[in-house]
């Protein structure tokens, strides 16, 4: 059916900044398998793009009217009341910082993948840059102040990996959260971190919000009041730990340890074949 209706341009409210989209057809008469009595139901697709609002507050809402007339005597029409849905997209702000410094740290990649979603369609695909979801895995760099961003995001749960850690730094462990939509929180309007933004499995490397100033205790703790931004993103704030290893004069030194070790070890057991050998000749004789 949907060949049957044209597409007018879409216009723009210069005030709100709405965009209207109008579809017609004309004569439904024409349309196959339509006769007298027929129930006709108009149903449409709004796809989200990098426009839309983030967060709870805000909402993107989609609003349809339908106007129609059945006496084809008189141009007269009716409308609809009006039907509106609201769609809640959320983006995240993802913080890369040294554990006990908490400074930034720049140079890691991520990948991000649907663990669980209210359509299963969508679960095992990745997060891309733009926000989409697909299947091919994307790798996400952070970029010079250790942040990566990314919109678009709908309720579910996430799982987050570390793919590259920074120079000399140790990646952390895979980790999941969960976005949770309005309806599921029961709340209306701003609701609390702990009820949108949850952690699975939370640990000392991993908080929702930015750090506190406690620095030099190798542990994370988020600043009260940070997790949601004012562009609507939330923060995730990872923190990872340096290596831990002996520098190369203590492997050098190690190595030296087993070579004399192994050098001792080949004079003894030599020592000890010959003083057999000289006792067997003692008793010969």
């Amino acid at each position: 059916m949907t060949s049957h209706f044209t597409q007018s341009a879409e216009t723009v409210d210069p005030e709100t900044k709405n965009k209207t989209t109008t579809w017609t057809c004309n004569d439904l008469k024409q349309v196959a398998d339509v006769k007298p009595g027929s129930c006709i139901v108009i149903s449409y697709k709004a796809k989200i793009n990098h426009e839309a609002a983030i967060g709870d507050n805000a909402g993107n809402a989609n609003s349809v009217t339908l106007e129609y007339s059945n006496n084809p005597m008189t141009t007269d029409t009716g409308t609809t009341v009006p039907d509106e849905v609201k769609t809640y997209t959320y983006g995240l702000k993802l913080n890369k910082v040294d554990l006990g410094t908490e400074k930034a740290l720049p140079g890691a990649t991520f990948t991000i993948k649907v663990k669980a979603a209210a359509d299963r369609s969508l679960v095992g695909k990745y997060v891309q840059y733009n926000g989409a979801l697909k299947e091919n895995e994307q790798v996400i760099p952070t970029d010079e102040n250790g942040t990566l961003t990314v919109r678009g995001l709908g309720a579910g749960t996430y799982t987050v990996t570390e793919i590259d850690a920074p120079e000399n730094y140790d990646k952390v462990v895979s980790f999941d959260f969960t976005i949770k939509s309005k309806n599921e929180s029961g709340t209306t309007g701003e609701s609390s971190s702990a009820d949108k933004y949850e952690l699975i499995a939370p640990s000392d490397q991993v908080i929702i919000g930015t750090p506190d100033d406690k620095k030099g205790d190798n542990k994370l703790e988020a600043k009260t009041g940070t997790a949601t931004n004012d562009d609507g993103t939330f923060n995730i704030t990872v923190g990872d730990t340096k290596h831990v290893g002996l520098p190369l004069t203590g492997l050098n030194g190690v190595t030296f340890t087993w070579i004399a070790g192994g050098a001792v070890l080949c004079i003894g057991v030599a020592h000890l074949i010959r003083s057999r050998k000289q006792a067997e000749e003692s008793e010969q004789e």
